[in-house]
């Protein structure tokens, strides 16, 4: 359904909804992230938020 004319897999290169990360940096930060679990009797599952 997203995908478009492309080279790779019937791929355009683009990551839906997402951006692609082009630039991974040597130097560690710290980052806060915000975790949400929705769960129920089969399942957690925990979302990350920036």
């Amino acid at each position: 359904m997203f995908l478009e004319k492309g080279v790779y897999q019937g791929s355009s290169g683009v990551v839906y909804p997402h951006p692609v990360v082009e630039k991974i940096s040597d130097e560690k930060t710290d980052k806060e992230y915000t975790a949400v679990f929705l769960k129920n009797d089969y399942l957690k599952i925990m979302v990350f938020s920036p």
